[in-house]
């Protein structure tokens, strides 16, 4: 457990706080990784995308700064990776999990596992029996910490190909798992 504050929201009820997330994405991916994104914009320093409005946010806060989030999406993923993340054979509802990142300077504090556990609070919350998402190669012990296991083969997500090729992971559990 670190010292951050977790909230969860939805970004419909709190457009205020998209921005920040938005920025911190950019900082993130753009300043510290260096990862130039479709959608970014540089004028405003901010990374939006086609997600974030459907989606429940939940992020991490030190003091009042904004450290840390993740993104959770109902039965939907983006456009395109329907068939390689398999949604179809999917029980409803699932959840896609993406845009978990936390500022470099607080990594390894027990940030990333806050946020872990308050999505699995929100797996529990919404009857959701499969977590689905997808991250680079070297974050694959770090999905699986949480408690994700790799499936299918790595992928190239369409326009990004630069990127390289990204593991796919899947959380399956039960309610009884996450009441525990």
């Amino acid at each position: 457990m670190s010292n951050a504050r977790i909230e969860t929201f939805e970004i419909k009820r709190c457009a205020k706080v998209l921005e920040e997330i938005r920025k911190l994405r950019y900082q993130v991916y753009f300043k510290e990784l260096q990862i130039d994104l479709p959608g970014v914009d540089h004028q405003r320093e901010t990374l939006p995308d086609s997600l974030d409005v459907p989606a429940i946010h939940i992020a991490a806060r030190i003091d009042s700064d904004l450290v840390g989030a993740v993104r959770l999406n109902l039965n939907t993923v983006p456009k395109g990776l329907e068939s390689t993340l398999r949604t179809a054979g999917l029980p409803r509802p699932f959840v896609y999990c993406s845009r978990l990142y936390v500022l470099e300077e607080f990594r390894g504090k027990g940030i990333m596992q806050d946020l872990a556990a308050a999505c699995f609070q929100q797996f529990y919350e919404r009857g959701a029996a499969v977590a689905i998402c997808h991250c680079y190669p070297h974050l694959s012990k770090l999905y699986q910490r949480m408690g994700f296991r790799s499936y299918g083969s790595p992928f190239v997500v369409p326009k990004l190909e630069h990127l390289g090729a990204q593991t796919p992971f899947r959380c399956l559990f039960s309610k009884r798992q996450i009441a525990a």
